[in-house]
């Protein structure tokens, strides 16, 4: 309930800004006080405290195989693919809930580009359906950053509502201690290398971390660069074990 309500307050100041024709999602927000949440994808009802009714969540691009260090979808189950067996990442492990196909690609456009916040609800609520096994660690729960111009003009950060509502929902604690230095260019159309550059000193710690395990939490994962310049950024910071959560990994 308590996530609800924070959730209800962000919506009406949103709902300010929703164009004419569009409906409220603050209005959504409230049906979940009083009831099972409508499925986002198909507005059968939902199941209690997820708003994806079972038959939807069923067709989700679920990944059932994936490199045990990258994350990255395999079609077959395997330990380890060929890039991280040449090239290992800087995080110790790296999981995504759906591949960023139909329908579950969807949800990302809404709440990036259409303004639409309770979609962190539906991709957190997809999230926690399979937890991975590194929660057991009791990470701090630490998401991606935007700069503060684009999350001026989002009116959100993301990965931040994200971060807030697994926290939740985990009972683990969220800190965002990262902080972007700079506005980088869209990554979207970026190859691996230009992602890098793109990336270079574009983040910050706010403190120092001293051996704290650490969770950090993205909408989508790509090629790994931002998830690879903020672990390299927490490391520097004294940080333990960097693990990396995602709702989708994009291939």
């Amino acid at each position: 309930m308590e996530v609800i309500a924070r959730l209800l307050g962000r919506a009406r100041t949103v709902d300010q800004r929703v164009p004419l024709g569009q409906s409220s999602w603050a209005g959504w927000v409230e049906r979940l006080l009083v009831g099972t949440p409508p499925c986002r994808f198909c507005d059968d009802p939902g199941q209690p405290s997820f708003p994806v009714c079972r038959a939807c969540e069923d067709e989700l691009p679920w990944i059932e195989h994936a490199c045990s260090l990258c994350g990255i979808p395999l079609e077959v189950s395997a330990p380890t693919c060929g890039p991280c067996l040449r090239a290992p990442p800087p995080w110790r492990v790296a999981r995504s809930s759906v591949r960023y196909a139909y329908p579950a690609d969807w949800p990302v456009r809404r709440l990036k580009f259409g303004g639409d916040a309770p979609m962190a609800w539906l991709m957190a609520g997809v999230m926690t359906r399979r937890l991975p096994a590194f929660l057991s660690d009791r990470p701090l729960i630490v998401p991606v950053p935007l700069h503060r111009r684009r999350r001026r003009e989002r009116g959100y950060d993301q990965a931040e509502e994200l971060a807030r509502l697994l926290a939740s929902a985990t009972g683990l604690r969220q800190e965002p201690v990262l902080r972007r230095r700079r506005a980088t260019s869209p990554q979207v159309g970026l190859g691996a290398r230009a992602r890098r550059r793109n990336l270079a000193g574009a983040f910050e710690a706010k403190c120092r971390l001293e051996g704290r395990t650490i969770c950090l939490i993205d909408d989508v994962m790509t090629t790994g660069s931002t998830a690879a310049a903020c672990t390299e950024t927490l490391r520097d910071a004294g940080a333990g074990p960097v693990y990396v959560w995602s709702y989708a990994r994009a291939e």
